[in-house]
């Protein structure tokens, strides 16, 4: 059985709805919490209006720390000054993969798990050359259970990816088990360490795994790659960004807010009742009408709002402000008074803990980038060179204080203009014949204007 043969890719339907036994469902509340699909806070009569509000500000959460981290993309710095043929075939290979959605999804996928998986395929994907290079799919972390050492978690005996589905009106489960064998004749490593995937499955009320097909990975690397989104002190897996007191807050949050709005429901309009009018009284409450009462008892009168919305307000921003803090994420929100008079290092302080957050799933996304590139170039039969992964800034800046900053440099005598130049993202030999022949340019005018005086014109 080869190795594209079967496997699974993509979540086709609800993911509860694929899950095996109780593996993933914490996931899967995760994941529906994000897009959007949360518990009602306020039940609801049958034909009753419903009240119910959804805030999501754990997918706001979850979006903002995937475009932080990889929004901006990243470089690869291989050793070496010159451009070698096997950085060529990664760049090639990544752009194939369709390399910035793949590590956007990859990034959201730990982000709500805490763990990232990816498969590497020997080939099925074809670039723009029309070369065949390996094909890297995400799978889906519900699905897959990472095997380890019993006493060292940190050792990698094998991944069990399984999931269910329906196929001809029958409900299927499907296993791929990738266990670490003993050395084979002709494994690329000198301890001969390779891997075999199994592949199963079971039908019906079947409670028995059949085999149906097998296949040997012959080398030291397993054909899958893993990386934990946060560290985890004692797994293998990684932790989610979406916690489970992050999800409680934000049930808290919904709660909160749809209370508000039935209270503002209620009382959008004034409430009035009358007394001592008797049943028959007809009461005119047009603008251009005014209500007149035979009884001196009698009179309309009108209800107060109930409730402290200002103090209802002010929780809930409260409570908002809790699960950003939480998340590690800064909320736009709780800084819009002091947006014009920060200063760069007035931002920094700001977002300190969301930019240790970031820098913290760079560097462990980004390792697992790295040693995806050495085995995607001995995949390809490649020279492997070692790289680097380098990120860009993502942080808002100060453009004035950076520029003034870059000025003083450059007048104290410790910074080249050319240096400068490339700080500012410009192209220092095409801006300096730019500037030249702006100066031959204006250089011309100013002779014609001095000929035309001359010239009494």
């Amino acid at each position: 059985m080869g190795i594209l043969d079967w496997l699974y890719n993509g979540v086709a339907g609800a993911l509860a709805s694929r899950l095996i036994g109780s593996a993933g469902s914490s996931i899967a509340k995760t994941r529906d919490y994000v897009r959007g699909k949360q518990s009602k806070q306020l039940k609801v009569r049958e034909n009753q209006f419903d009240d119910n509000i959804v805030l999501n500000f754990v997918g706001l959460i979850a979006d903002r720390i995937v475009s932080q981290t990889v929004g901006r993309g990243f470089e690869l710095d291989f050793e070496g000054k010159t451009e070698t043929e096997s950085e060529k075939w990664i760049k090639s290979l990544l752009d194939a993969n369709h390399q910035e959605t793949l590590f956007h999804r990859g990034a959201k996928f730990a982000v709500e798990a805490g763990t990232g998986f990816m498969f590497l395929q020997p080939d099925g994907m074809t670039g723009n050359d029309s070369e065949s290079y390996p094909r890297l799919t995400l799978l889906e972390p519900a699905f897959v259970t990472i095997n380890t050492e019993p006493e060292d978690f940190e050792q990698i005996t094998g991944y069990t990816i399984q999931y269910k589905l329906i196929r001809n009106g029958k409900e299927v489960a499907r296993k791929r088990e990738i266990t670490k064998v003993a050395a084979i004749q002709g494994a690329d490593e000198p301890d001969k360490i390779s891997w075999l995937i199994s592949d199963f499955e079971m039908t019906g009320g079947s409670n028995v795994w059949t085999p149906v097909g097998q296949v040997d990975w012959p080398h030291y690397f397993p054909p899958v790659i893993h990386w934990q989104n946060l560290p985890s002190l004692d797994k293998a897996e990684g932790e989610p960004d979406i916690t489970d007191d992050l999800l409680a807050t934000q049930d808290r949050v919904n709660f909160v807010a749809s209370n508000a709005s039935k209270i503002i429901r209620f009382y959008a309009h004034p409430q009035r009742f009358s007394r001592l009018l008797g049943m028959d009284s007809k009461v005119k409450l047009a603008p251009d009408e005014m209500p007149n009462f035979t009884d001196s008892n009698g009179g309309l009168f009108q209800l107060e709002p109930m409730g402290d919305m200002a103090g209802i307000l002010s929780y809930l921003r409260l409570l908002r402000q809790a699960m950003f803090d939480r998340a590690r994420v800064i909320d736009i929100d709780s800084m819009q008074d002091k947006v014009g008079s920060l200063t760069n290092f007035g931002l920094k302080v700001l977002y300190q803990d969301n930019i240790n957050l970031i820098n913290t799933h760079r560097e462990l996304l980004g390792d697992a980038i790295e040693e995806l590139v050495q085995r995607l170039l001995i995949l390809g039969g490649k020279e492997v060179v070692p790289c680097k992964v380098v990120w860009p800034d993502w942080m808002p800046v100060n453009e004035t204080e950076k520029i003034a900053a870059v000025v003083q440099d450059i007048n104290a005598g410790l910074l080249s203009k050319q240096t400068a130049a490339g700080m500012r993202g410009y192209d220092w030999e095409n801006e300096q014949k730019r500037l030249a022949d702006e100066k031959a340019g204006e250089g011309d005018i100013g002779t014609t204007i001095l000929n035309a005086f001359n010239q009494g014109q």
